[in-house]
């Protein structure tokens, strides 16, 4: 159960990643206007927000089915 709990959130947090990563080269790009780029500054912020959260809930899972 360990294993697919740590599957699960390496999955998950590189998900994010990749999404992250797309959202930065969006940002980057010359024909994005400001309203844009602010839009795609919180949207990473988000992202950065769920990958703490998917990390902590996965962390907290997994001390649990540890210590049973």
């Amino acid at each position: 159960m360990l294993t697919l709990i740590r599957l699960s959130r390496v999955l998950a947090l590189l998900a994010l990643a990749v999404f992250v990563v797309s959202l930065i080269m969006g940002l980057a790009g010359s024909e994005a206007g400001a309203l844009e780029k602010i839009v795609l500054l919180v949207v990473i912020a988000g992202c950065v927000a769920s990958a703490a959260q998917v990390s902590s809930i996965a962390l907290a899972a997994e001390r649990r089915f540890h210590h049973q």
